[in-house]
């Protein structure tokens, strides 16, 4: 497999943490790659989960992709798969290695099928994968690590009439240990994220009532006794995605709902106490059909909420969206990430005196992971694919009237192929180089570009500003 690393911006040295505040996409050769979920080590590297779709074959297996604390990546794995496998969730276990799953497609007597897996987080060897069959169709959504290095899995179980909750507990093999299904609503229930506290399990998820769907919230204890159940009302859509819990009693919540006297989805925030009621509800977004996927705990007690949403009502994409608020719900600040097509940040993470969240990015009309690092202001330094130069090439200048001159730093004598696309995806200008040349412009009408050099091993992509 020939690998291609994808910078889109330069590494930004923050003077107040010894990591690195960046933004990079990373993707293969021919394939697109999506990441879910994510854990942070204690040396600040980061480990996702996804999936990984080959352009060639139709195939799709689950994809992990690890990047150090300043974003190089240091090794990617994808898992056995015969034709379609989606990779949802990663936990970090006890001994240091970490706890994948996901949904396999056509296990013997049913369409899916849960597949778990450990991997070593240092080199990235499997330990095991399995796959297991329950008697209904079953995807898993999240995971949460239990102390003997195995992990309790929160799925959707498919019944005959129902759509509910499975919770299901594997060992330090990935046999199961126990499954408990959980039914809090009547009527079709999508589960899509759990928390694992002391005295029990919060699902969060959605559940069709009548013509809408709305957003649930539900607590067990751990052998999957309903303790209490919330449903907040929408007047369409509502879903919820991320939730974390706080220390001193409740949690956050962060979906996506109709709201705010729109039809248009919105990015739905909520905190809740130990109770599971709720003190405040907000909802953020352009009213553009917004979506919230993510939240993690502030140090100071308020949250970061992450997703994907349009800069304003003129966007014609969707940008990562970066959330912050107090403990109230009153908004610091939002920050967008974006600028070449649609992004999506799925997950997110506070690190230290940092933020690293993931998802992925259209580049050019296909799918890479995306995964930035930023400080508590929200900022890399610059904004995505603002940069004008790396470790493997340099533009100038940029932003340009007539000419660019390119130079291709990491590259020997190897023809490089050069593109430039519009922001639609369109491609506009091709030429072929070898180490540096200046290219006449003169003839592009003032706006921003994506500008892109492919070889056989390498493509590294970034912004173009035409001014007059």
């Amino acid at each position: 497999m020939r690998l291609i690393f994808t910078s889109v911006l330069l590494l930004i040295i923050s003077s107040a943490s010894a990591q690195s505040l960046f933004l990079n996409t990373y993707g293969t050769l021919g394939a697109e790659e999506r990441a879910f979920d994510m854990v942070v080590l204690a040396d600040g590297s980061v480990i996702t989960i996804g999936d990984r779709y080959d352009t060639s074959t139709f195939d799709r297996t689950g994809y992990l992709l690890k990047v150090d604390a300043d974003g190089n990546e240091e090794w990617n794995r994808q898992l056995i798969s015969n034709e379609l496998l989606y990779g949802t969730t990663i936990s970090l276990l006890p001994n240091g290695n970490v706890f994948v799953a996901g949904y396999d497609y056509d296990v013997p007597n049913q369409d899916y099928g849960i597949v778990v897996a450990e991997y070593n987080a240092n080199n990235g060897l499997p330990i095991y994968q399995q796959t297991h069959e329950f008697l209904q169709d079953a995807k898993a959504k999240d995971s949460a690590p239990t102390s003997d290095n195995g992990a309790i899995v929160l799925s959707t179980y498919e019944t005959a009439s129902d759509n509910i909750c499975l919770l299901v507990r594997f060992n330090s093999d990935g046999d199961t240990v126990w499954t408990k299904t959980v039914n809090p609503f009547p009527g079709k229930e999508t589960p899509a994220q759990m928390a694992l506290i002391s005295d029990g399990i919060i699902i969060s998820g959605s559940v069709h009532t009548g013509s809408t769907d709305n957003i649930f919230v539900a607590k067990v204890d751990l052998d999957g006794t309903l303790l209490w159940q919330w449903e907040f009302e929408t007047t369409g859509l509502g879903f919820a995605e991320g939730l974390v819990e706080i220390p001193s009693g409740g949690f956050y919540l962060t979906g996506t709902a109709t709201g705010g006297g729109s039809s248009e989805l919105q990015i739905l925030v909520s905190k809740f106490d130990a109770t599971g009621t709720s003190t405040w509800v907000y909802d953020y977004g352009s009213f553009r059909n917004d979506l919230g996927y993510d939240v993690d705990l502030m140090p100071d007690g308020g949250a970061i909420f992450a997703g994907s949403a349009y800069k304003s009502d003129t966007s014609n994409f969707r940008d990562l969206v970066l959330i912050r608020t107090d403990a109230n719900g009153e908004e610091i600040w939002t920050r967008y990430f974006g600028d070449i097509g649609s992004e999506t940040g799925y997950a997110v993470k506070v690190d230290g005196d940092q933020i690293v969240a993931c998802g992925k990015g259209d580049v050019n009309s296909s799918e890479d992971i995306v995964i930035l690092r930023v400080n508590f202001d929200g900022n890399t330094g610059v904004g995505i694919n603002d940069a004008e130069a790396d470790k493997n090439w340099s533009i100038f200048p940029n932003p340009f009237v007539n000419q660019v001159q390119i130079n291709l730093n990491s590259i020997t004598n190897e023809p490089v192929q050069i593109q430039i696309f519009d922001l639609a995806g369109k491609a506009i200008y091709q030429t072929t180089i070898t180490n540096s040349a200046t290219i006449n412009l003169n003839w592009l009408s003032s706006g921003a570009y994506i500008i892109r050099a492919e070889t056989q091993n390498q493509a590294f992509s970034t912004r173009l500003i035409k001014t007059d």
